[in-house]
C-alpha cells in the first residue's frame, strides 16, 4: 500500500515541471515555423531598414490603413512585430505595431 502511494507521489513530482517543458517546446515549434516561412531573414533585412522612409504595402489591409500608398518610417523591428510611424491626413504622428507576416512589399523612398 505504501508502494502506490510512493508511486503516485513520484508521477505527480514528474508532472510538475511538465507545463514549463510544454511552453518550452511551443516557443521552440513556433521559431521553427517563422524559420520556415522566412519571417526570420525577412526581420533581419527589416532590421537593416530602421530609420528609413518606406511605402510598404500589406498583402491584407489591416483596420487603421485607410489606403497602402501612405509612407511610412520604420522605427524599430523584433522578430514578430514592426514598429512604424506616419502622418495621417491631417498632418498628426501616428505610430503602430504591424506583424511581419502582414507586410507584402517593401519600397524605399528618398
Amino acid at each position: 500500500m505504501q508502494y502506490l502511494g510512493l508511486i503516485a507521489f513520484l508521477i505527480i513530482l514528474f508532472y510538475i515541471g511538465y507545463p514549463g517543458k510544454v511552453k518550452r517546446l511551443e516557443k521552440e515549434v513556433r521559431k521553427l515555423k517563422r524559420s520556415l516561412k522566412g519571417d526570420d531573414t525577412m526581420s533581419k533585412l527589416i532590421n537593416d531598414l530602421k530609420g528609413y522612409k518606406c511605402k510598404i504595402s500589406f498583402n491584407t489591409i489591416v483596420s487603421f490603413l485607410d489606403d497602402d500608398k501612405r509612407v511610412y518610417e520604420i522605427i524599430d523591428v523584433d522578430d514578430e512585430w514592426v514598429k512604424l510611424d506616419y502622418k495621417d491626413k491631417k498632418g498628426v504622428d501616428k505610430k503602430v505595431i504591424v506583424r511581419i507576416e502582414t507586410i507584402d512589399t517593401i519600397e524605399l523612398v528618398d
